[in-house]
């Protein structure tokens, strides 16, 4: 939240100044003026505004990163951008990097950042740290009400506590902030009912605003209050959209059938992650009956996902007799069985025993299909059979099984429909490629691309688009960095994505330096961002290369300062 108070922040003391002193003659004059700060000494251009903002969006992401593009700025934008740094650096790298930063302000803005650091701390519930932060540097309380009621509180003086509280009170003009801080201080002083009434009041504002941006931190002090029943009221009257984060407040409480019955009103895609994280919260608590009941009263369409999420969570804690029990008591049907025991290997980091146990099973069940049923599984099986000896040293693998399987698997690609033809022959070649069979990999993805191209009229565009990124990803396989690259700026030509899976692909193959020119402002949107495994790649590189390390981080430095980087997303 602190990063865009710090860009609105910005923009609204430019608006004011825009409409209360006598214009510029020409944008030139405009980006050299410094203008003054509203509420400080602070005096920047218009470009150091940018420039802030850019630091404000990284440093939830990656303080680090965050404080050393700030670096690269000096003077009161310096001072600007770090204030504002020093509160993520304390709670996400420690105490000293912090406190280092904090020491090379001036004044004004070390008194910022200091409240910052101490509303932080208040804010996760660490209030004794927040006292000793203050010891350590010889500080008085702050005389930030908020703040200061809360580090009374937390050092034993209650009457000056609630005495300050209540003159709180009777000033408080509430923005719904201020209403949920003011409930905050009041349960942690006792004064429960008057919290409530106070959670109230925001939650009534919020409505009259029309905002949620808030509610999360209203659904968990209503929860600290044990207060599960409103939180129930409240989801009836907002619109289904809005109830994931009561949602995740219910699971989290254990709450669970209160959860189901929410998650009915979303989305297909957004019931199928509430429902995995409902169903991981009851198998932490070992409430496996309800797990099953879960799974019971989902239809087909939503019940596999919900199966197989089920199967990985077993697989992950190493519990195989717990896994086949699932499969084989849970499963629709024995190619169902068969689907799942082939498809775990892929999405769950297994070792070689795993993987074999793995297909020992799909191979039992797999016996037990149909003869039209086993044509349809019998390319996979062979996939995973010889995925399985690729992670063999050469020496002990079997060549006729090789040879027969790859032949088989050659074969089975032949008469099917064109989208499934040319996967099937990527899947041969990054097959081949895991073999060290790297000629026959090349022609085999060169075999499919060709017919990509010769079938791209018929195929729909959804199924070309990820026919091509598959492709994309098979060639950097086969270490064809240059036609992997051309496939790519294709792709986004054509359907520009984010590009995170491309960059996940170059770090794999140690393609940094591409890695970098790749990123994007989109790419921060993501979950989980590529900028923070490109730059943990980076730390990484320090004890065998320092040199390679320190020039990659100044590529990856000069980057984010690039106005391209913030305001396109082509294709490097």
């Amino acid at each position: 939240m602190d990063i865009f108070l710090v860009f609105i922040f910005i923009v609204v003391v430019f608006a004011v100044i825009a409409m209360t002193s006598e214009p510029p003659k020409d944008a030139a004059e405009l980006a050299q003026m410094r203008l003054p700060v509203q509420g400080s000494p602070a005096r920047i251009t218009l470009a150091e505004a940018e420039y802030i903002n850019r630091v404000a969006y990284l440093q939830n992401l990656n303080p680090g990163l965050a404080l050393s593009l700030a670096e690269r700025m000096q003077g009161d934008a310096w001072q600007i951008a770090c204030s504002s740094l020093c509160p993520d650096l304390l709670m996400q790298t420690g105490e000293e990097p912090a406190l280092q930063l904090l020491s090379r302000l001036d004044p004004h803005h070390r008194q910022q950042a200091l409240n910052g650091m101490l509303n932080r701390l208040i804010e996760a519930g660490e209030e004794q740290r927040a006292l000793d932060l203050l010891q350590h540097l010889g500080e008085e309380l702050p005389q930030i009400p908020q703040t200061r009621i809360a580090l009374l509180h937390a050092s034993g003086r209650e009457q000056e506590a609630e005495s300050e509280l209540l003159l709180l009170v009777g000033e408080q003009q509430a923005e719904v902030r201020e209403r949920l801080t003011l409930a905050r201080l009041q349960r942690r002083l006792g004064q429960r009912e008057a919290a409530t009434i106070s959670l109230e009041r925001a939650w009534q504002q919020m409505q009259a605003e029309q905002t949620d941006a808030l509610l999360d931190e209203l659904i968990e002090e209503l929860f600290q209050l044990g207060q599960f029943e409103r939180v129930q009221q409240m989801a009836e009257q907002l619109p289904a959209e809005q109830h994931a984060p009561l949602i995740s407040a219910l699971t989290k409480a254990g709450l669970f059938e209160q959860a189901n019955r929410l998650i009915a009103g979303l989305t297909p895609f957004a019931q199928k992650q509430a429902r995995e994280g409902l169903l991981d919260a009851m198998l932490e608590r070992n409430q496996l009956r309800l797990a099953e009941e879960l799974l019971d009263a989902c239809e087909d369409s939503t019940r596999y996902p919900l199966l197989l999420h089920w199967a990985q969570w077993l697989l992950q804690r190493d519990d195989l007799a717990g896994l086949n029990a699932l499969i084989e008591t849970r499963s629709a049907s024995d190619e169902e069985r068969v689907q799942l025991y082939l498809l775990l290997p892929h999405l769950t980091q297994t070792n070689p025993q795993q993987a074999a146990d793995l297909l020992q099973q799909a191979e039992r069940w797999y016996e037990t299909l149909s003869r039209e049923q086993q044509q349809e599984w019998h390319f996979n099986l062979l996939e995973a059979k010889l995925k399985l000896q690729s992670q063999m040293p050469p020496r002990e693998r079997t060549s006729y099984e090789l040879r027969r399987g790859l032949d088989a698997m050659s074969r089975l690609t032949r008469d099917e429909d064109i989208d499934c033809h040319i996967n099937k022959l990527i899947r041969l070649a990054r097959l081949q490629q895991s073999l060290e069979r790297h000629e026959d990999a090349k022609a085999q993805m060169n075999e499919a691309l060709q017919k990509l191209r010769d079938n791209a009229d018929d195929l729909d565009k959804l199924d070309w688009e990820l026919l091509l990124d598959n492709m994309i990803g098979g060639y950097m396989d086969l270490g064809d960095l240059e036609q992997a690259r051309a496939l790519h700026i294709e792709h986004q030509r054509a359907a520009p994505l984010d590009s995170g899976e491309w960059i996940s692909s170059l770090l794999r193959h140690d393609h940094l330096e591409l890695a970098i020119d790749s990123l994007n402002y989109f790419d921060l949107l993501q979950p989980e961002p590529p900028l923070t495994k490109l730059e943990t790649r980076i730390e990484q590189l320090a004890e065998q290369s320092p040199e390679r390390s320190q020039s990659l981080k100044e590529r990856l430095l000069e980057r984010l300062e690039q106005p391209s980087f913030w305001a396109s997303r082509q294709p490097a």
